[in-house]
């Protein structure tokens, strides 16, 4: 008897998400070009928000709020902006990069392989060593 209640609760949940939401963080990367940016709330979650156009135009240490509605993303999850607001530009407010090694730097996080392309025959080791004697550490 409990499974058409839980099914009941998953299919209003389903009807809510696909409700209207709203999102509010600042601008961690966009590219002029494209019409999508990521946006950090201030609980640290991480969007890919689309639009329709580039206006306004944003910048990284924007502070906005959109109003739209989830996607469905690969990676990150997505939002769909139907209406958006800048609040402001607060560079404070932006996450402090994490240490990577230069390794790290060179794996497609989705693939989980190696991103350059070595036709030298070279490995990425053989580059991560190279940049390291570079470096001088």
């Amino acid at each position: 008897m409990a499974l058409p209640k839980i099914a009941t609760l998953l299919t209003a949940l389903a009807a809510i998400s696909a409700l209207g939401a709203d999102v509010e963080g600042v601008v961690t990367f966009h590219r002029s070009p494209d019409s999508y940016f990521f946006l950090e709330t201030v609980s640290g979650e991480v969007w890919r928000v689309q639009r329709d156009s580039n206006d306004p135009r944003v910048s990284i240490g924007d502070v906005v709020h959109v109003g739209g509605h989830r996607i469905k993303g690969i990676v990150t999850p997505r939002f769909k902006a139907d209406v958006m607001r800048k609040l402001g530009h607060d560079k404070s407010l932006l996450p402090r990069p994490e240490r990577v090694s230069i390794g790290e730097l060179f794996l497609d996080p989705v693939a989980d392989t190696n991103i350059v392309n070595c036709s030298s025959g070279h490995t990425h080791q053989d580059v991560a060593a190279l940049a390291s004697m570079a470096s001088g550490r």
